[in-house]
């Protein structure tokens, strides 16, 4: 707690005077989304509803959780309406809340972090099913995202780091030059040793958002749409080639 904090003070130090509320976003391997449905009831029962399910989709009972949840839009036609899930457990909470009060901040929102991605890429009003890939410093998170609700996430163990890690071990080069081969020459298909040194952990990055997308298809409800397109995003994602490989091997 108290290293969050500092790190907080230190970061947020021009602004403590002028902006005393924060809004976080949560890692998603610390919660748990999760798609319920539920027959059409009035909007004041569905707290109470939701809290008899949560302890069938998620592995803490009610009372150790906090969570909130989203109905997403519905035809008069459909006799369910489909709630998206988003829930921490309360000690996870706590020590963001302790971290945020020590540091003189008042937190006033915690949302997920793929939320907060997706609000911020997938283009306002946009209701197509779509797949948002986030790749940061040490991981690589999809989600999928209908309607303008995130409605599930994986992480993979794969980030800018570890590309970085494997152009330098393969090629014997320093980070620098690491860096300036993944902005400039990137997944360049002219470079065997490239193509080589890369493609295994491009694989696994390809799998997962297939491994998504034929997820998302095996659930949707009829007249629902697939995932036609998806959206890359993070400190990362400018490994050239990267989308254009993606997209030949998605067909998105």
């Amino acid at each position: 707690v108290m290293g969050l904090a500092c790190a907080l003070i230190e970061a947020l130090k021009p602004f403590r005077r002028t902006t005393p509320y924060l809004t976080l976003s949560l890692p998603e391997e610390k919660g748990f989304v999760r798609l319920i449905k539920l027959q059409k009831i009035p909007h004041e029962e569905i707290r109470q509803a939701l809290e008899f399910q949560l302890e069938e989709h998620i592995p803490f009972p009610p009372s150790e959780l906090y969570f909130d949840y989203q109905v997403l839009p519905v035809t008069s036609q459909k006799s369910e309406m489909s709630i998206v899930v988003t829930a921490y457990p309360r000690n996870i909470i706590q020590t963001y809340m302790d971290a945020v009060t020590q540091a003189g901040f008042t937190p006033v929102v915690f949302e997920l972090e793929s939320q907060a991605v997706a609000r911020a890429v997938v283009p306002k009003g946009n209701l197509e099913a779509v797949l948002v890939g986030d790749i940061g410093r040490t991981r690589t998170t999809f989600s999928i995202v209908y309607k303008g609700a995130v409605l599930f996430t994986s992480t993979v163990k794969i980030g800018g780091r570890d590309i970085t890690a494997i152009l330098v071990d393969s090629l014997h080069i320093t980070d620098a030059e690491a860096f300036d081969i993944k902005i400039g020459r990137g997944f360049d298909v002219s470079s065997g040793d490239i193509i080589k040194s890369l493609m295994p952990a491009i694989t696994v990055l390809k799998d997962e958002a297939s491994r998504q997308m034929g997820f998302w298809e095996h659930r949707v409800d009829p007249g629902d749409p697939i995932i036609s397109r998806v959206y890359l995003c993070g400190g990362d994602a400018h490994l050239k080639g990267l989308p254009e490989f993606l997209s030949q091997e998605l067909g998105v």
